[in-house]
């Protein structure tokens, strides 16, 4: 249960013990494309999520900031079912994608992009495969189509001419910049960030996204 309401600067703020949420403000009618409610994770004895509850609206972006180890990092993978919540439920569309089947979550997924804290690069893979992961596997479109959206995806983040490096010959900076690159290449509906700025200028999150940043 979230409580301790009070405005500032246009967005309202909320807190749950070491967590907070700063949420735009929703004008009536937007269409609630997630919801979260009541999420319960522990791990162990250690009780990381006690309760959470969370409308995250069409087009908007929300910031949660709190210190380390408060749970924010697992929010964002019970958000993309990589984990799973002791109790509580994760609405898209209304659909709780904490009771589907498997290869129905692997089709929900296709519909976010997600910037992991480490970047999660694989380092087996260059800069091209990297990026291009997702469209080689879950897409049919042509090999032509995809260096060209690869390219598109690396000059929208600042990197050109990288495509045949790996991981290793890259800076912190420039590899998260590729996982930025990676988490547009599919075209999501939505984009998660966990850290987006550590070891980088601030990006700005592009139009056109409902966007979810951890910090």
């Amino acid at each position: 249960m979230w409580g301790g309401l009070q405005p500032v600067s246009g967005y309202r703020l909320y807190h749950h013990t070491d967590l907070r949420l700063f949420l735009g403000l929703y004008p009536f009618g937007v269409l609630v494309l997630i919801e979260l409610m009541g999420l319960v994770k522990s791990f162990g004895e250690l009780q990381v999520l006690g309760g959470v509850d969370l409308s995250i609206s069409e087009g908007k972006t929300v910031a949660i900031i709190g210190e380390s180890g408060c749970g924010k990092s697992v929010l964002l993978k019970i958000i993309i079912g990589l984990l799973k919540p002791d109790s509580g439920s994760v609405l898209l569309d209304g659909q709780d994608i904490t009771k589907i089947k498997y290869k129905e979550l692997v089709e929900i997924r296709k519909r976010f992009g997600m910037v992991f804290q480490g970047s999660a690069l694989f380092d087996s893979l260059t800069v091209d495969e990297n990026v291009g992961l997702g469209l080689r596997r879950h897409t049919r479109i042509s090999e032509e189509e995809i260096r060209k959206k690869i390219g598109w995806c690396l000059s929208h983040v600042g990197l050109e001419g990288v495509e045949d490096k790996y991981p290793a010959q890259l800076s912190g900076g420039m590899k998260k910049r590729v996982a930025f690159a990676r988490a547009i290449a599919m075209d999501p509906q939505f984009l998660l960030y966990d850290e987006p700025n550590t070891g980088l200028d601030p990006i700005t999150p592009p139009e056109g996204y409902t966007n979810l940043l951890i910090t």
